[in-house]
């Protein structure tokens, strides 16, 4: 199975806003979503590895509390709303019409439910 190239990983990493102080995927990590990628749709596709990046950054989100900090006030909803923007613009882009990857036979739903505790 074919690599990114240091040039695709670089591009990826951009796109995702990841700068070189900072670790949101580490580079095995975004090759493993590129591979998951080929597994599940047998090509190359950049735009869809993005997705794949996002939905995991909007799963990861989920864990956020919200918080105030002097007058910087952050919600959880805000920053869950915000990747959701980004996943949604990179859907489209990769094709993924309505949010489903056609994977062989088995079909991949990249709506992620609000997720649920013990007390709600």
């Amino acid at each position: 199975m074919p690599d990114l190239t240091a040039t695709e990983l670089t591009d990826l990493q951009n796109d995702l806003g990841i700068t070189d102080d900072e670790s949101v995927f580490t580079d095995e990590e975004l090759h493993r979503n590129h591979n998951r990628v080929i597994d599940d749709l047998g090509e190359v596709n950049l735009a869809a590895v993005r997705v794949y990046c996002f939905r995991q950054l909007v799963s990861q989100a989920a864990r956020l509390f919200n918080y105030t900090a002097g007058q910087s006030k952050v919600s959880r909803k805000q920053v869950r709303d915000n990747l959701r923007q980004d996943l949604a613009m990179w859907r489209e882009e990769a094709g993924l019409v309505g949010g489903i990857i056609a994977a062989g036979t088995i079909d991949l739903d990249l709506d992620e439910a609000e997720p649920t505790t013990a007390s709600s």
